[in-house]
């Protein structure tokens, strides 16, 4: 299991972020914790799960979906799209989806996510 936390305050500053910008912290690390397990493209569950959507904001609006697909499993995929700055300044679209396992409703943790400092225990599956 790794524990994913993310950050709550902005780097550059100090300042509380808001659910976007905590959002896009977690993801950042939660897609390094699931590096080697991600899967080019985002899910096909995308297109049939229309309400299983987070915004974040990572240098650009970032769009998150979150799909539940069996006890504690879940698919996560995020699409970061070109032109954006920040920290994780890209040219191109990146669009990356992992499975894993989340003893945490993980959907619940994404949209109270202020509420949610702790982070939450993961552990990616295997492609």
């Amino acid at each position: 299991m790794i524990r994913v936390k993310h950050n709550t305050n902005r780097k550059s500053d100090g300042k509380p972020m808001g659910a976007s910008g905590q959002r896009a912290s977690f993801i950042k690390y939660f897609f390094d914790a699931c590096k080697g397990r991600t899967e080019e493209g985002l899910s096909p569950l995308v297109e049939y799960r229309k309400n299983d959507w987070h915004s974040a904001f990572a240098g650009a609006p970032t769009p998150i979906h979150v799909a539940r697909v069996g006890i504690n499993t879940y698919v996560v995929s995020v699409k970061r799209p070109a032109g954006r700055g920040g920290i994780a300044k890209g040219a191109k679209d990146v669009e990356r989806h992992v499975t894993v396992w989340c003893p945490v409703d993980l959907q619940d943790f994404m949209k109270n996510i202020t509420d949610r400092p702790e982070g939450v225990d993961i552990s990616p599956t295997a492609i």
